[in-house]
């Protein structure tokens, strides 16, 4: 067991005490003004001199006495609205609002790496940014504002972040080289005719049936459009036209959302689907528009970077998790591997406590938190060994 290992060990009761601490009093994302005054106010008691955003989000930057590189450490804090179902003594205080995705476990974690590193900062040559972010369970997401900052300040030459999981064993670590999570955007697409009276159709160009057509399209993109070697998937959920059985509408809305793992890939797609809607709505007399937001990149772990991350659980004893297949949902922390290199893992928590399920965003969602000095010495190390001389 490494020095930094131990130290952790011995900061065991301090992070669960912090993590239970968020768990019990819960906010929601974009209200987060309770959890990021009491992160404040521990890292000022550490003798850091945290910076808040405007969105909540706490950054401390802590140096070493010799300039170098500079590494960004990313944990989020929000939590979600559920009703928790966990029965646990700790169990959220708040009605509706639980931290059923292990963001409480992110922040108590953070607070413990700032620990380690200020124990082991005479060996740091460069600077830390402990990031402590908020909303990032909404798509409007706080993590912009943090590179923002970062890239106004210099930008760092690597970020990194962590993710519990309820379903990996507990001290496992899983952390592949390439796509991690997948990008997303949210579409609309709006499809414009004439309306007029069921009889005459032939004075009426019917949206429905154009939007229909191209929805169709939309889902050949991945087979004839689309690199076989990578995935994306094109998915409406919406379908709005029409207000009585006898009235051909002037408009057909459709909304959905697409997911892919390549980096870029999202220009490839969006040009495709807007080829396709404006081809086949012009071809039924009518037009067609096509509008993105809440548009994310993957989160793509750095091949180096994630070799160096490999490598030092290999020294440390950590066992590694196999890396399985990219998960589909997405996590904002894609704005830094953007931004910077780096990387995002997950570290095992699985409880297997009666009663609580391993399954994010679930009332009954519970984690073993005595992992957490396996993250935080993971963590720290990796700070340590990037910003040697």
């Amino acid at each position: 067991m490494t020095e930094i290992q131990k130290q952790a060990q011995q900061l065991g009761d301090y992070m669960v005490l912090w993590r239970r601490q968020f768990h019990q009093f819960p906010e929601l994302s974009l209200q987060e003004a309770a959890t990021s005054r009491h992160i404040q106010q521990e890292l000022q008691n550490m003798g850091l001199e945290p910076v808040v955003l405007k969105n909540r989000s706490v950054i401390a930057r802590l140096d070493g006495p010799l300039p170098g590189r500079r590494l960004a450490i990313r944990a989020d804090i929000d939590a979600l609205p559920l009703q928790e179902d966990t029965g646990l003594s700790y169990a959220s205080q708040v009605p509706g609002v639980m931290h059923a995705c292990g963001h409480d476990y992110h922040a108590a974690c953070l607070l413990g790496v700032a620990k380690l590193l200020l124990q082991n900062q005479k060996s740091l040559c460069g600077s830390v940014y402990l990031c402590f972010q908020t909303a990032e369970e909404v798509s409007e997401g706080g993590a912009w504002q943090i590179v923002d900052y970062l890239k106004e300040n210099g930008g760092v030459d690597q970020a990194i972040a962590a993710h519990v999981s309820g379903s990996l064993p507990g001290g496992h670590i899983q952390l592949p080289a390439g796509p991690m999570m997948a990008g997303i955007a949210q579409w609309t697409l709006t499809v414009s005719g004439t309306g007029g009276h069921g009889s005459r159709p032939d004075l009426c160009r019917d949206p429905i049936r154009p939007a229909s057509d191209i929805l169709r399209e939309f889902s050949a993109i991945p087979v004839n459009r689309h690199a076989p070697f990578d995935v994306c998937v094109i998915n409406p959920c919406t379908f709005h036209a029409g207000t009585a059985f006898n009235i051909v509408p002037e408009q057909a809305v459709v909304s959905g959302n697409l997911r892919y793992f390549k980096p870029g890939d999202i220009d490839v797609i969006r040009r495709s689907m807007e080829e396709i809607a404006a081809g086949i709505a012009a071809a039924h007399g009518c037009r067609a528009t096509l509008d993105f937001e809440g548009m994310l990149p993957p989160c793509y772990n750095d091949p180096e970077a994630a070799a160096a991350g490999q490598a030092l659980c290999a020294q440390l004893g950590i066992p590694l998790a196999p890396s399985g297949d990219p998960d589909t949902g997405s996590d904002d922390f894609a704005e830094f591997l953007s931004a910077f290199s780096g990387f995002y893992l997950r570290i095992g928590a699985h409880s297997g406590q009666p009663g609580t399920v391993g399954v994010h965003h679930n009332p009954r969602f519970a984690l073993d938190d005595s992992s957490l000095p396996t993250a935080a010495a993971f963590l720290a190390a990796y700070a340590a060994t990037f910003l040697r001389a």
